[in-house]
């Protein structure tokens, strides 16, 4: 994959496919970064987005990353079990009334294979707010999205 492009959502026989829950969120977007990483690179470059976002500054305090780390013996069971979290964590996105909250939760299924999972309030949201931070992520690494 290439970074700088947003690659379609092609899933290799074998990988389970997302919930249908997952997809069902509007405030919730799925992406899978495939390249090596450092959360707290990743914590830094999503912080700095998210206050440029949407025409206005937004404060630091208002972006959380949750990093987790995937211990399923399998590649398979790890990718499943990771979906199924990110579903749940979409079902769980910020209160209506936390407009200017986004919330990012990492999944490392090995060392260059993650799943990332952007939220951010419903009515906040709009998929143009949710598509521009996945297009800087996108600068820095290859990514595709997983469902949105």
């Amino acid at each position: 994959m290439t970074p700088g492009v947003i690659h379609p959502s092609i899933r290799p026989a074998g990988r389970p496919a997302p919930p249908a829950a997952l997809a069902a969120h509007s405030g919730a977007l799925a992406l899978r970064l495939s390249a090596p990483l450092d959360p707290d690179h990743l914590r830094e470059h999503l912080a700095a987005c998210w206050q440029a976002t949407g025409g206005r500054r937004r404060d630091r305090s208002t972006f959380t990353l949750s990093v987790v780390e995937s211990c399923a013996r399998s590649r398979h069971a790890r990718e499943r079990d990771a979906l199924r979290l990110l579903a749940l964590e979409a079902a769980n996105a910020p209160a209506c009334d936390d407009r200017d909250r986004l919330r990012a939760t990492l999944v490392s299924l090995e060392a260059s294979e993650h799943l990332l999972l952007l939220s951010v309030a419903p009515k906040a949201c709009t998929s143009a707010l949710l598509r521009s931070l996945a297009d800087e992520l996108a600068r820095r690494w290859p990514i595709s999205v997983v469902a949105a």
